[in-house]
């Protein structure tokens, strides 16, 4: 369960990131990740109703028209701004807009994912690490060197040999931004406001120069 002793301040943006246990692979095919991105935009929202397991159980229709719902009639307890899931960690950008909205979401991310996982893979015991890392971004120039980092991780560990393959990795944001794909959950207002459009930011993210 994540604890922190000085939580995150409403108002504020934060990297998140935690390691699993012991090094455990927590990622390990299209599923895994599919998974992660659902309960993701799930327990962002202020108190759904239901558990993700019952959610996860609904056709494709009924899952789309939950989320309307939702969209309609809940708010979210933090802004997404981005997020890397990588083989043995996860990194996320937030920006708190509910008193321990990101808290929530960790404990509840955490704990769905794990349960889902030990499942699977027939394992027990905690998968991530007790204590979640919450790094507070003090400018708009930071946030964006935030994002760049969180995003180019896969390339820099060579999980990716390729930014061609980046823009295909499914559990990184770094595909939305360039506009591969949309998920709606997604806040990228907070980043793309800073640059003439978005192939400016792609340009300059991605730049020799830039210190990732």
């Amino acid at each position: 369960m994540p604890y922190r002793k000085f939580p995150p301040d409403k108002g504020n943006f934060y990297h998140i990131y935690n390691r699993s246990v012991g090094q455990q692979t927590i990622f390990t095919c299209y599923r895994d990740y599919e998974r992660a991105l659902e309960t993701l935009n799930f327990y962002s929202f202020d108190k759904p109703g239901i558990r993700f397991s019952h959610f996860y159980r609904l056709n494709p229709k009924e899952k789309d028209n939950f989320l309307n719902k939702l969209e309609r009639e809940h708010t979210r307890i933090m802004d997404i701004i981005a997020f890397c899931f990588m083989p043995t960690h996860i990194h996320f950008a937030f920006k708190e807009i509910r008193d321990d909205g990101i808290t929530t979401f960790m404990r509840k991310f955490q704990d769905s994912y794990a349960k889902y996982f030990n499942t699977k893979y027939e394992r027990v015991g905690a998968l991530f690490q007790s204590m979640f890392k919450a790094e507070r971004v003090l400018d708009d120039k930071s946030l964006v060197y935030v994002v760049n980092y969180i995003h180019f991780n896969p390339l820099k560990a060579g999980i990716v040999k390729t930014l061609k393959d980046l823009e295909n990795y499914q559990g990184c944001s770094w595909t939305d931004y360039i506009g591969r794909r949309k998920l709606n959950f997604l806040n990228k207002s907070h980043i793309l406001k800073q640059f003439k459009n978005r192939n400016d930011f792609a340009t300059s993210s991605y730049s020799p120069n830039y210190n990732i």
